[in-house]
């Protein structure tokens, strides 16, 4: 049982393959930045932070609401067809007895 060299290269070989793959994302060539297309970048004030901020918080409530509107009407609609499913071989069980 002597495998182990043949293990050892293995993993290497894994290794080295992998280093290949790992690239940093600033060093790519392929990228554009927004330096390049020269478009200006500029800070924005505290106004609008709070403005954004507000905007993401009543877009999350909106999207957390419609999520529980669907997961309501899912468990409805299920509840609903295990109940006249139960109806359904209830009333069969009984035809056949």
């Amino acid at each position: 049982m002597s495998f182990g060299g043949h293990v050892a290269a293995m993993i290497a070989s894994i290794k080295n393959n992998a280093r290949a793959k790992r690239k940093n994302y600033f060093d790519r060539k392929d990228i554009y930045t927004s330096k390049s297309k020269g478009i200006e970048l500029r800070k924005a004030t505290p106004e609008e932070l709070a403005h954004i901020k507000r905007n993401m918080i009543l877009q999350n409530n909106k999207r957390r609401q419609n999520n529980l509107i669907a997961l309501l009407v899912t468990v409805f609609l299920i509840l609903i067809s295990v109940l006249l499913l139960n109806y359904y071989f209830s009333f069969l069980y009984k035809l056949m007895s």
